[in-house]
């Protein structure tokens, strides 16, 4: 079988298999070689190849070597004068640095433009801060010269009061603001526009649920919160429970009723909800939300928990 060796290109009637070698992984690989000799020098000149032949630098493929040599800088094709300045550089652009290469050569249009605009800039500098030209404080109303375009105060301590004065009167300003969307609140609920107990969205908790976890996980009583109970009609589909408890196979519902459920219809419809829960057979247990901030607060909360605990010992 008749091929040509890879470095002297003779040809050579052998059998390829005596000239194959094996890879990292043990695969065959062929090695067109007539000898070792040949299989030598061409090893050493692809290494000489993959060097730079001005600097001497090491690449890893020969391709790299070639474009380095382009851009070499002791590669004397490769150094270039700057149109600018006159220097010698290496570098790849037509200019030596960036400060060459930003001048540029303005026409005399441009410049006499440019110059009017800045002697217009500084005209206008200098009349704000002549000495004849007075302006007003905005908090004592004296007379002052500015120094500044952004001057509007004569000292120090005008500027922090009459900042303190703005800050105060836009807190009273909110104030006033919230009164009036409460009392806008309130007309629409007695038109019937607004119902209150509507507004809370489902995954919200209320202060009064978030009390009542604690008091039940500190007492080790499981419950689920916003337990849900579908109906037989449309309309309610299903009604929430606050604290749906079980004991001893019963069903309690542990209802936390704030300022809401003293309204006529909000009473009607508890009423309709009691009765159709009791028909499921579950127990409902109300309790009013009363404030905590005082003493007496306190300790009506404190029987009502009493009272709560005794009830749920009895099932």
């Amino acid at each position: 079988m008749k091929w040509k060796c890879r470095y002297c290109n003779k040809e050579v009637l052998e059998n390829i298999a005596n000239h194959r070698e094996y890879n990292e992984l043990n695969q065959r690989i062929h090695i067109h070689f007539c000898n070792e000799e040949c299989k030598s020098k061409y090893l050493k000149e692809k290494e000489e190849k993959r060097f730079c032949c001005y600097c001497g630098k090491h690449y890893q493929t020969e391709k790299i070597a070639r474009e380095h040599e382009k851009s070499c800088i002791l590669n004397p094709d490769n150094v270039k004068i700057c149109p600018r300045c006159g220097k010698e550089h290496t570098k790849k652009g037509i200019y030596c640095s960036r400060e060459c290469a930003n001048v540029r050569a303005h026409s005399e249009e441009t410049r006499q433009k440019m110059s009017e605009n800045i002697r217009k800039h500084h005209r206008s500098i200098n009349n704000f801060v002549r000495k004849d030209h007075k302006y007003n404080c905005l908090n004592c109303n004296k007379e002052f010269i500015p120094k500044n375009e952004k001057q509007k105060f004569c000292c120090i301590s005008c500027s922090s009061s009459y900042n303190n004065i703005k800050y105060y009167n836009d807190i009273i300003n909110g104030e006033e603001n919230r009164k009036r969307v409460s009392d806008r609140n309130k007309i629409l609920y007695q038109q019937g526009i607004i119902i209150g107990w509507m507004i809370r969205h489902k995954s919200y908790h209320s202060y009064a649920e978030k009390f009542w976890i604690k008091v039940l996980g500190n007492n080790n009583i499981f419950y689920f919160n916003e337990f849900i109970v579908k109906t037989n009609y449309n309309k309610p589909a299903w009604y929430s429970i606050d604290f749906a408890l079980v004991k001893n196979g019963k069903k309690i519902d542990l209802e936390i009723d704030g300022r809401q459920h003293k309204y006529k219809e909000r009473k009607e419809s508890d009423k309709k909800r009691d009765i159709f829960l009791t028909s499921k057979n579950w127990i409902v247990y109300r309790v009013e939300w009363n404030e905590i901030n005082t003493d007496k607060g306190k300790e009506l909360m404190k029987q009502k928990i009493d009272d709560f605990l005794k009830f749920y010992e009895s099932l």
